[in-house]
Parts: structure tokens; sequence; C-alpha cells
């Protein structure tokens, strides 16, 4: 569009009135009413037509400024609808820009999302018992595109974020599988103290092993206290069947029996000394974000204990 140009004047650009204006108040303050000879009657029949003339000039050039003055006042109305409407078209297009910005934004971050997601349902059974938000948080992607400008800039930075994302998913995988020849070359005996398989495949070779160690010398303690109870309970047993009163040796017989009997039970007892085992289900019904909230919290609260069974989430 072109330069809009207006140029007015605030001034009278040509006027007589001033001179125009002191030659009839000259007249009107000659003019004699006290009227009696026929001269008084034609001067004021004169002076009749020429005031008349006057008021008409008058009305006439009053007429013609206020039309000059209209021009101007149609003029600044038009400038201020075209104004008006310019500003509400402006506005709309604004939001439109804002809104669509937005949709791109997320369309693109959840675009990123899903392939993250995909690389990661490429992986093992184990490797899926761990919790992806580590590479899944909207977060991530959301602060990769802070600063970047247009599509193309906003693109390049997630794919950027995608492959770093990969390389972390491609090592975390060796890790998760090498913890996981660890684990399962425990003895039967020992996996009981091991079922949070998720939390253990993630970490560290070293802090494994100290966590493998820590749990086996815990269960065998537990193992041997429960030996040594069921140990003393044989020997109550023994020390009950030898205050029989001797009698026979029919009697004597069959104490000694008993009492052999009685180890034997003992052992049994010591064999089984683990007792039954028992398994807590919790159902809880929610969102997304409760569930894997409450998952955490349970594994924080009991991993560190023998017999922990890894939490698992299913959906309805």
């Amino acid at each position: 569009m072109s330069d809009l140009v207006i140029k007015l004047s605030g001034e009278i650009q040509q006027s007589n009135f001033d001179e125009w204006k002191s030659n009839l108040i000259g007249q009107l303050e000659s003019v004699k009413t006290d009227l009696a000879s026929d001269s008084d009657f034609a001067s004021a029949t004169k002076h009749v037509k020429v005031f008349k003339k006057a008021e008409k000039s008058l009305k006439s050039a009053k007429s013609a400024a206020l039309k000059q003055a209209s021009d101007i006042n149609d003029l600044f109305a038009a400038i201020d609808a075209v104004a008006k409407q310019t500003r509400s078209v402006r506005l709309e297009l604004e939001r439109q820009i804002k809104s669509r910005k937005a949709s791109i934004k997320v369309e693109a971050v959840d675009k990123a999302i899903d392939k993250v997601n995909a690389l990661i349902d490429q992986q093992s059974d184990d490797f899926r018992l761990l919790d992806r938000t580590e590479f899944t948080d909207r977060a991530i992607f959301v602060e990769a595109i802070k600063g970047t400008r247009g599509r193309s800039g906003m693109e390049k930075a997630l794919d950027e974020v995608c492959t770093q994302l990969e390389s972390k998913i491609s090592s975390r995988a060796e890790t998760v599988k090498r913890n996981a020849t660890t684990l399962d070359s425990l003895s039967t005996a020992h996996q009981i103290a091991f079922q949070d398989r998720g939390f253990l495949l993630k970490q560290a070779a070293t802090e494994l092993d100290g966590i493998i160690d820590q749990r086996i010398e815990k269960l065998e303690k537990l193992a041997q206290k429960n030996s040594d109870s069921a140990a003393a309970e044989v020997v109550q047993t023994d020390s009950g069947a030898g205050s029989v009163e001797e009698g026979s040796d029919v009697e004597s017989a069959d104490v000694d029996a008993g009492g052999e009997d009685s180890k034997s039970a003992g052992n049994e007892v010591v064999a089984e000394v683990s007792g039954d085992i028992y398994q807590i289900t919790l159902h809880i019904r929610g969102s997304e974000a409760l569930i894997f909230k409450t998952m955490d919290e349970i594994k924080k609260q009991y991993r560190e204990q023998p017999g922990f069974v890894e939490v698992t989430l299913k959906a309805e």
C-alpha cells in the first residue's frame, strides 16, 4: 500500500468579513428610525433592501464554511472506521498465529515422544520393565525447543534430542541385558529376594553386585535364625520325652523311638523353615499419574526388603 497523505489548513485562507462587517455596522448605526418626511421613508426603504441582501450573504457564507468543516469531520470519521476495522482483523490474525504456533509445537513434541516410545517398544521385555518417563518426560522436549526459530529450527532441536535419547536407551539396554544375566544366574533359593526386577535391572554393575550381596546375606541370616528356632523346638521335644517315668523295657523303647521320631520331625521342620509363601495383591484404580506415583512409593519403601516382588501394572 502507498503511504496515506492528508494535508489540512487550520486557518482561514481568504476572507473580507472584517471589512464587510465594518461597512454594514456603519450603515446599521446611521439608520434613522424616526421617519417623518418622504425622504426619510425613501432612505429607510433603501436600507431595508441593503440589510436584506446582507442577511442573505451572511447565511450563504456560514453555510459554505460549515460545508467545509463537514468535509473534515467526514474524513475523520472515515479514518476512525478504517482504523477500527484494521485493528479487529489484525488482532484476529495475531490470535490465529499464536494458536497455530502452539498447536505446531504440541504436534512436534507428540511426534518426538511417539518416536522415542516406539524405540523403547523395540527393546527387550526386561527393558520395558523400566520406568520410561526418564526418556519420554514431556519437559525434556519442551525445554529443547525453547528459543528455536521457525518450524525447521524446532524440528532440528527435537531430532537432536531424539538422537541423544536413542544413544541413552542403547546404553541402558546393554546395562539391562548384563544385569538380567546376573539376576538369572542366581540360585533358585535366592531368587525370592530379587523380585523387584525392574528396579534391579537399571542399576550400575557395581551397585547391583552390592545389592545382591546385601540381600543374600540378609536372606541367609533369616534362614539361620529360623533354623536355630526350629532346632530349639527339637531340643525342647527331646527333653520332654526324657522326663517320662522309667518303667518296663517296652516303655523305654517306646520313649526312645518317640525321641528319634521327634528328631526326625524336627529335621523336617528345619527343611520347611521358610514356611508358606504369601502374596499381597493391591488393586488401585485411578489416573496414570496416580498409578505410577503409587508404584514408585511402594518400590522406594519395600524394594530393599528380602522377598519383595516387583510391582506390575495391568490396565483394565
